[in-house]
């Protein structure tokens, strides 16, 4: 799994438009605050949220970060409603 994690990250820092930033103590907090929902969410998830937080929003089609959107307090929307929002 983190190898095609890995291979997705390169393509997308060859992309001007796309911003990679690090993990730091705070995303760390942040995932760790969100164990007990690894049994939905794998650590790539995890980690893909508790950096997301620093925004405040998620644009993702994954249905178990949807499903607990409530818990992890974070604004998540696929782009059905990401789009709806502009209208």
């Amino acid at each position: 799994m983190l190898e095609k994690f890995n291979k997705g990250l390169s393509i997308l820092r060859s992309d001007r438009r796309v911003r990679i930033h690090g993990f730091n103590d705070r995303h760390d907090r942040a995932l760790n605050s969100m164990l007990n929902l690894i049994d939905d969410l794998n650590i790539i998830d995890l980690i893909i949220v508790s950096q997301a937080k620093d925004v405040g929003i998620l644009l993702t089609e994954d249905r178990a970060i949807h499903k607990h959107k409530d818990e992890i307090d974070l604004n998540v929307l696929n782009w059905k409603s990401f789009v709806k929002s502009f209208e």
